[in-house]
């Protein structure tokens, strides 16, 4: 198939996929996306293994014989959307809908691609592995597969970069501070001790542990992210707790964050909610290498290596001693209104994948 073809069907693909409002609390929506994707393969003769823990399904497709080389790894759930949002939309060169860019369309052109090598007389050892979870922490799906003794030597995780090659992204700490007081009447508010008040002496010091974020800098940040307070309007709450996120570089550690927290404000109560690593693959790897030379062939520059901010599941094969990258086409507005996938990045992404994978798997 001509290559003017097959951004078509990777259109096409990603079109379908957008229209799944594949969020975490739709179970019924991600079982419809993942029964597509897994029809996808079927029509083409491939077969996909199913990975099924509790109410997440996730799908590998493996080609060639033994154990893969390179795994792709992409995600076909989405965050929470308007319903217009999964009504995709078509204009020149940009695809919109929720997922366009993060990552359906970037998923759709490696299901077009892993179809198109298993055409070949000797397909290469290739696999694609496909989470339902990713947005939700992985933990049910690329990480279960991977703990579950599936074993690679790379993996390129298709989240959006701008086709840059990322080798390494922040990890994730979400803790939840409690601050106590003492209930009462809101007529009376010397007869009790307000936690929103105890919370909001005691934060600053949090706060300044990090400082305010520097657009783009290499940083760990911090932000508060949902707080809750109270049962009713005259009652004085006796719990106030708030969740923040904290994006940490591989250089700190949980450990350390957490303990200068404790230091910090001694009064608030932190308890760790979330947790996941940072991703980092050194950066004289060669198939990291490789990549970045397919990338420069292609695009005719060198795009060179850059930090990711946001995590992805490539930290679950950093973590189990697989190195990895982030590659992807980009666009814009992720996770928010009007998100857009550029189709001419995405053209330069099968093209890419297809000289790195003719390349790595003869290493």
């Amino acid at each position: 198939m001509k290559f003017v073809d097959m951004i078509e069907e990777i259109v096409k693909t990603a079109t379908d996929l957008i229209k799944f409002p594949s969020v975490h609390n739709r179970p019924r929506d991600r079982r419809a996306c993942a029964d597509y994707i897994e029809k996808f393969f079927s029509v083409r003769g491939l077969s996909c293994e199913v990975w099924e823990p509790g109410d997440v399904r996730s799908l590998v497709v493996r080609l060639g014989e033994g154990e893969p080389v390179v795994c792709l790894n992409g995600h076909y759930d989405v965050v929470e959307a308007m319903a217009e949002d999964f009504r995709p939309r078509h204009s020149g060169d940009h695809l919109y809908g929720r997922g366009s860019a993060d990552m359906k369309t970037s998923l759709a052109a490696m299901m077009v691609f892993v179809a198109e090598l298993s055409k070949r007389e000797a397909p290469p050892p290739v696999a694609l592995m496909i989470s339902g979870d990713e947005e939700t922490g992985g933990h049910k799906s690329t990480d279960h597969i991977l703990k579950s003794g599936f074993k690679c030597d790379f993996a390129i995780a298709g989240e959006p970069t701008g086709l840059a090659v990322a080798n390494q992204s922040k990890g994730i700490l979400g803790i939840e501070l409690t601050s106590k007081g003492t209930a009462g009447h809101s007529a009376r508010p010397w007869e009790g001790e307000n936690a929103i008040f105890n919370f909001f002496r005691q934060f600053p010091a949090v706060w300044e542990i990090f400082g305010e974020p520097e657009p783009y800098e290499w940083q760990t940040t911090m932000v508060p992210t949902v707080l809750n307070a109270g049962e009713s309007v005259n009652r004085i709450p006796d719990r106030c707790r708030c969740r923040i996120d904290i994006r940490y570089v591989p250089m700190d550690t949980p450990g350390e964050l957490l303990s200068r927290i404790k230091k910090a404000a001694p009064e608030l109560e932190p308890r760790v909610v979330e947790e996941g690593k940072a991703f980092f693959t050194e950066p004289d790897n060669r198939y990291l290498n490789l990549l970045r030379q397919s990338a420069a062939h292609v695009l005719t520059y060198d795009p060179g290596f850059i930090n990711k901010h946001a995590s992805s599941d490539a930290r679950h094969f950093t973590e189990q001693g697989i190195p990895a990258a982030v590659f992807g086409p980009g666009g814009a507005n992720i996770h928010g209104k009007g998100e857009w996938v550029d189709l001419r990045q995405v053209d330069k992404f099968y093209r890419i994948l297809h000289e790195f994978i003719d390349k790595s798997t003869f290493i």
